[in-house]
């Protein structure tokens, strides 16, 4: 289980502090009031008001130490608790070095913070990962409007954890999947079809072009996302089918996996760092802008280490499903890798994203679900990984 450091003396100092400070304030509070009952000698109003400030000032003092050394659970015995789950590769210092709580494991360093407020952190031991939510989207601008396309079973979630960073900014999150009309359309005459529908064609790859009819997203050379207002989506459609034939939308999942992009989906949540899903391949992650939650990690991974598992396209000949857990022979009983997502493919068997170990991929082969399961065929992916 995890080792756990922790500064008892500095603990036990902080909880005397705590008791004397309480003890002084009571002190000086009843000298302050004795005082004041005395209206005989008006200089001595003054004191009684100072033993007053000193007197409030030592309790609050009292008070916040008493809460955080002298009351249990402790900040440190919480994320003990909590934490339990880890195994003995990390090492948890409490109290022992210029912050008060640090976790120390073979992935990095992660700088804890406590604060009292309802709720728990608690780790998934047999998942391994931290029970946290998440997720990637396509976002464009619509109007006044930011638009954020996402996989619709982790929605809630997501539009919850993004409400937490909206603080003074005339901002409101909402769920507006019923307020537009989505079509994707693909293929070598795509271009001309979304110009003929929407009156408008993005010139480049991950740009939009807002008409009357809506907005139309490019995400590729033959590849489209429109956002038809629902008065012009008959209509679009119509001018669609002229040169588009209506398929559904398990093939739009199928192309959008050959072309090697992602989606988080609930069952694979907070399982990956985005360079292991190739995020920072696409443009699907900024390193020039400024904080944001897990940018120490992101940033590291980017800078100063080598990634260990990274995102592969292959075919297996089998059903396959998010989540699906990938063996190899070099990793006898433990699991090498998992499916990030997966489509049946037009011949036959299932193509996949699948996030894996880069040594066991290149020199092992993958089997789905088992160390004896269907093996998985990896196939080239659509753009080049960097170094």
């Amino acid at each position: 289980s995890m080792k756990i450091v922790t500064n008892h003396k500095y603990i036990r100092r902080n909880k005397k502090i705590g008791q004397y400070t309480t003890i002084a304030s009571l002190a000086i509070l009843v000298i302050g009031f004795i005082i004041s009952l005395d209206t005989s000698n008006p200089s001595l109003f003054t004191w009684s008001l100072l033993a007053l400030i000193v007197g409030f000032i030592l309790s609050q003092v009292g008070i916040y130490f008493g809460n955080r050394w002298g009351r249990s659970p402790r900040p440190d015995e919480v994320l003990a608790t909590g934490l339990k789950g880890l195994e003995d590769k990390y090492v948890l210092y409490n109290y022992m070095t210029v912050t008060p709580h640090l976790l120390v494991g073979p992935a990095g360093i992660w700088i804890l913070s406590t604060f009292t407020q309802r709720g728990s952190i608690s780790y998934d031991a047999q998942k391994k990962r931290w029970n946290q939510r998440g997720g990637n989207f396509l976002v464009w601008r619509q109007g006044e409007d930011y638009c954020l396309q996402l996989s619709g079973d982790i929605l809630a979630g997501v539009l919850k954890r993004l409400s937490m960073f909206i603080l003074r900014a005339k901002v409101q999150g909402r769920d507006a999947s019923d307020e537009t009309v989505r079509l994707v359309v693909a293929g070598p005459h795509a271009a001309s079809a979304v110009s003929a529908a929407m009156g408008t064609l993005p010139e480049a790859a991950m740009r939009s072009m807002a008409s009357d009819a809506g907005q139309a997203i490019r995400v590729g050379d033959d590849k489209f996302v429109l956002s038809v207002a629902p008065e012009r989506a008959a209509a679009a459609w119509q001018a669609l089918r002229t040169a588009a034939t209506p398929v559904g939308a398990p093939v739009w999942d199928w192309l959008r996996l050959n072309a090697g992009i992602p989606m988080i989906v609930a069952a694979t949540q907070e399982q990956f760092v985005p360079q292991m899903v190739n995020l920072e391949a696409i443009g699907g992650v900024s390193f020039q802008k400024g904080c944001y939650p897990g940018q120490e990690i992101v940033a590291r991974s980017q800078y100063l280490g080598k990634l260990k598992r990274r995102m592969f396209l292959a075919h297996v000949e089998a059903a396959a499903a998010p989540g699906d857990n990938l063996y190899s022979a070099d990793l006898a009983g433990q699991a090498t890798g998992t499916v990030v997502n997966a489509a049946p493919a037009p011949s036959g068997g299932f193509d996949v994203l699948a996030v894996a170990q880069v040594e066991s991929a290149n020199t092992q082969t993958l089997h789905l679900n088992a160390a004896d399961g269907a093996a998985l065929r990896l196939k080239p992916l659509p753009y080049a990984l960097p170094d």
